[in-house]
């Protein structure tokens, strides 16, 4: 399938493992229950104007 052509999503580590999956929608916003605010304002500092740029709300 499309999904496993990626050599990045033969990977056996857990962090890739979702990578051969379709998109799951009951994941979004889950980055919110796995990171520390603080990362996630570190995160927004250095990829915030990107990200809104392309639609994301920051």
């Amino acid at each position: 399938n499309q999904y496993s052509q990626n050599t990045i999503t033969n990977s056996k580590r857990p962090e890739f493992a979702q990578l051969s999956k379709p998109i799951n929608s009951s994941r979004i916003n889950r980055y919110k229950q796995e990171l520390t605010s603080e990362q996630i304002d570190k995160f927004n500092q250095i990829a915030g104007n990107q990200l809104k740029q392309i639609g994301y709300e920051v």
